[in-house]
């Protein structure tokens, strides 16, 4: 499944809606509330979530694959209800982190 063919314009727009998420996290200030800050780390996780189950068509890279294996690692360690700010933060960063490159990658031409 080519989500570019499916998603058409709308592709772009949801790769940059997932970078602005990533880039909010990054901008948040120091003291903002928790609450605020895990909207946003579940924001950026889901939005890492659905770049996972993208096809990029870039899985035969081995450097590319092991960077798809990290990405989804950090999704299976989502911060518990209860954690604190700067456990939330580390977790909303890490997958920023992730969400940055799997946009950049999803961008990135294929080759035939």
């Amino acid at each position: 499944m080519d989500h570019r063919q499916i998603l058409g314009d709308r592709y772009y727009a949801y790769l940059e809606t997932f970078a602005q998420n990533a880039q909010a996290v990054q901008d948040l200030p120091n003291g903002s509330g928790l609450d605020h800050l895990n909207a946003l780390a579940y924001e950026v996780h889901t939005d890492l979530c659905h770049l996972l189950r993208m096809d990029m068509g870039q899985h035969a890279d081995p450097a590319i694959a092991a960077k798809l294996d990290e990405a989804a690692a950090v999704t299976q360690d989502y911060p518990a209800q209860e954690a604190d700010y700067a456990t939330v933060h580390q977790h909303a960063c890490r997958a920023a982190t992730y969400v940055r490159l799997l946009v950049r990658l999803a961008q990135t031409p294929r080759a035939l």
